[in-house]
């Protein structure tokens, strides 16, 4: 986050115009008061232990206080205009940082403000940053839910600085304006607010602009990503970043060392979004190397630093821009934890480098939590400690979604994971405060999340869509009961505080489809709301049953949830076509909705009636179809699947080739299906898209026998045979409850999306000795 910096500039004034003895009196008071802020700020970071260190940090800043107001009180007519001023801006700016008491630093401004007016010539940047601090000042105690008073005076603001014609100036106005309020403006509107601004700079560039340019692109890109639909953007916007910091490298060498590692971040970003593995591992070895640059040239970036500064000139005169953002220590862990996030889809492959790198992350972590060395204030402190508390959870989170992905299930756990469920203990308690509560509710769909995918993958339906329609109500665009403005009294002022310490803003971040827990909670739906339509069917109630009405009541409620989340299928495929891996599984999900009669005829068999149609079918591009057995096998297997299902003969081919065509199809679902559970693994995944691409294959084998030899088949059943027992033993293991009238196709479709499948049992007799019966049983 950055603002204009209301630092004060030292010296105050001239102080040697200032007569002999209250000048000296005057230098020894301010240079008190600046070592006793300095002095509370170097034990900022103990502040938070313990109430006797929050009182001795307290009682520094009261003492610096002190410092400047006696100068103010006592010795005001020994200062200059310009010096009573500056000295009003840095006591009203401890009073909005340090302490509740708005009505006192936002008086303390309109003197600095009204001296200012009286004063010929002074310098516009005092007056610029006075009326900076009074808009904070208001915005933090604006109670109005649109604060529409602190809008008007930023906006007065900006009228006055017209006059001046610079653009730099009015830039940095209008992006201000947006940090501030963009969170109520939609998607759209920020996008070409930013487009605006940038275009302002972009046929200029100069010494005077180019930190902003840079700072203005980093922001936009920052928002295109929150915005999954948007890759495709923030590439473009990325690639304008880049192509500014060639083209002027005299220019960006002057930068400081945060804006390349920003950008390197962003990079690999993008990457991570596109589902990019190969590019992201290239750009993860550019990251490792920067850091031990970094680590190497200390001065640069000082352990102790989280901010840094960048100027903008402004008609000749400079204008310091303070920039909050990450200590070196931090940028090291965020790196590490978006190299993990980077391995996450790659889980599946039993190598463990998700584990290994989020175990450096909270080693890290714990480390810097307990680093008392930076010097830091005690609300930026608790920012930091906030935002690595949050990523700690969040490591957590994507751990577990490794696990899952493992079928290590059982480890979701208060063993495995104490930090994690000490959290969900701590929240249910209601033991965080309100400040905490501003960061940890973020955190909430996401572990509701983790439960869902547990609760349906051991076949509790009921509970699981509990916790999917939770998720999409708290990240729905129609307020309601889970909304941030329903939880919060202030969401605009929520909003800006998340975002100031790095994380998504709650009134900003993507609704509805455009949000991914939104979208995964979708899929998982469809699924668990197809099974409870199928038995509702299955269940009739007679009209005249005192049942009877709950009945129809949760078949039209599900009817009616089928056709919304019908629609919002419909409507993600017009979002995510770049995406390959989100839009085929968007089409699987929708193909399975629009055939779920047509694939539940299927029962036991592979092959449908003659009269049987689908209503669509699922083709995939060679080149999507690549990226998507790189990143998820499983769902190219599953696509495979559907594909042989959907087959229909070609009427120039003869019977024998078109057999072949269709077995080719499920005999390569079987084979991808099996890189998604390695050889030494197998024993501990289950994979049901191999066993039912087999079966698939027996069954047709078994109905065109005067087509095919006995060995194919013997080797068929034999495998068959091999899957069947591996699912058999890891069901026994788990003691899950499985729906034994489950159709096989959806089995393979449950488990798709998490949840489980029906027993399928069979005797262990030699496969060879009865190919017939014995494929026929299974």
């Amino acid at each position: 986050m950055s603002t204009p910096d209301s630092s004060m500039i030292n010296p105050i004034g001239t102080i040697e115009k200032i007569s002999n003895i209250n000048g000296k009196i005057i230098s020894r008071l301010v240079t008190a008061g600046n070592n006793l802020l300095e002095k509370a700020h170097s034990n900022g970071s103990k502040s938070l232990n313990s109430e006797v260190e929050a009182l001795e940090y307290n009682t520094l800043i009261k003492a610096s206080l002190n410092c400047f107001m006696i100068v103010l009180e006592r010795y005001k007519s020994s200062l200059s205009s310009i010096q009573e001023a500056h000295l009003l801006l840095k006591v009203a700016e401890i009073l909005l940082n340090e302490t509740s008491s708005l009505d006192l630093a936002a008086e303390v401004c309109n003197k600095g403000l009204n001296i200012c007016s009286r004063t010929v010539n002074s310098d516009f940047r005092l007056k610029l940053r006075l009326q900076l601090l009074t808009f904070q000042i208001h915005y933090a105690g604006d109670k109005n839910k649109l604060k529409k008073s602190s809008l008007n005076y930023l906006e007065s603001i900006i009228e006055e600085s017209k006059c001046l014609k610079n653009i730099e100036l009015n830039t940095l106005l209008e992006y201000t304006k947006l940090q501030y309020f963009g969170m109520t403006y939609d998607p759209d509107q920020r996008f070409e607010i930013l487009k605006n601004l940038e275009e302002n700079l972009k046929n200029n560039i100069n010494a005077n602009n180019f930190a902003l340019y840079q700072l203005i692109l980093i922001y936009d890109i920052q928002q295109q990503l929150s915005k999954r639909s948007s890759v495709r953007s923030a590439l473009s916007k990325l690639n304008l970043l880049i192509e500014a910091q060639r083209s002027y490298p005299d220019l960006y060498a002057q930068l400081p060392p945060q804006f390349p590692s920003i950008t390197k971040h962003l990079d690999l970003l993008v990457s991570i979004q596109n589902d990019e593995f190969s590019s992201s591992k290239t750009k993860i070895s550019r990251i490792d190397m920067w850091i031990k640059n970094l680590k190497k040239n200390k001065g640069s970036w000082h352990s102790k630093t989280f901010k840094f500064n960048i100027n903008i000139s402004i008609d000749g005169l400079m204008v310091p821009i303070k920039i909050d953002w990450l200590s070196m220590k931090e940028y090291i862990i965020t790196s590490y934890f978006y190299c993990g996030v980077s391995y996450v889809v790659k889980s599946w492959d039993g190598t463990n480098r998700t584990h290994k790198i989020f175990k450096l992350c909270r080693g890290f972590i714990d480390e810097e939590l307990s680093n008392s060395r930076t010097v830091i204030s005690s609300i930026e402190m608790e920012n930091k400690v906030l935002r690595l508390r949050y990523f700690r959870v969040i490591i957590d989170f994507y751990q577990v979604l490794v696990d899952f992905q493992s079928n290590n299930w059982n480890l979701f756990n208060s063993e495995s994971y104490p930090q994690l469920f000490q959290f969900i203990n701590d929240y249910d308690a209601g033991l965080f405060s309100s400040q905490e509560l501003v960061v940890y509710h973020k955190l909430i769909t996401k572990i509701y999340y983790l439960f869902a995918l547990k609760y349906q993958h051991f076949s509790n339906y009921k509970l699981a869509k509990y916790y999917y329609i939770k998720i999409r109500r708290f990240h729905s665009s129609i307020a309601n009961e889970y909304s941030g403005g329903s939880f919060f009294n202030d969401e605009i002022l929520v909003t800006f505080k998340q975002e100031s310490i790095g994380l998504g803003g709650s009134k900003s971040e993507s609704k509805d489809c455009f949000n991914h827990l939104y979208y995964l909670s979708c899929f998982n739906l469809c699924i668990i709301n197809l099974m409870d339509i199928k038995n509702l069917k299955s269940n009739q109630i007679s009209e005249f049953d005192p049942r009877y009405k709950n009945y129809m009541d949760e078949f039209e409620e599900a009817l009616s949830l089928k056709r919304t989340l019908s629609d919002e299928l419909d409507t993600m495929l017009g979002l995510y076509k770049d995406d390959h891996v989100l839009y085929y599984t968007i089409k699987c999900i929708r193909f399975i909705v629009n055939n779920y009669e047509s694939l539940s005829s299927l029962s036991s068999s592979s092959t449908l009636p003659s009269n049987q149609k689908f209503e669509d079918h699922l083709e995939v591009p060679s080149e999507a179809m690549d990226n998507i057995l790189v990143v998820s096998p499983m769902l190219g297997a599953l696509i495979y699947y559907i594909q042989a299902l959907v087959y229909e003969p070609n009427d120039g081919m003869d019977d024998l080739t078109n057999l072949d065509n269709k077995i080719q199809l499920f005999n390569k679902s079987y084979k991808i299906a099996l890189k998604f559970t390695p050889s030494e693994t197998l024993q501990t995944s289950p994979n049901f898209i191999a066993y039912f691409s087999t079966k698939s294959i027996v069954d047709l084998l078994l109905k065109n026998e005067q087509l095919i030899d006995a060995e194919r088949l013997d080797a068929m059943v034999v495998q068959l045979h091999d899957l069947e027992n591996n699912i058999e033993g890891n069901h026994s293991e788990e003691q899950t409850t499985l729906d034994s009238e489950s159709t096989h196709f959806d089995t393979v479709l449950q488990k798709s999306s998490g949840t489980t499948v029906d027993d399928v049992s069979m005797d262990d007799e030699d496969p060879a000795k009865d190919r017939k019966r014995k494929a026929s049983e299974l």
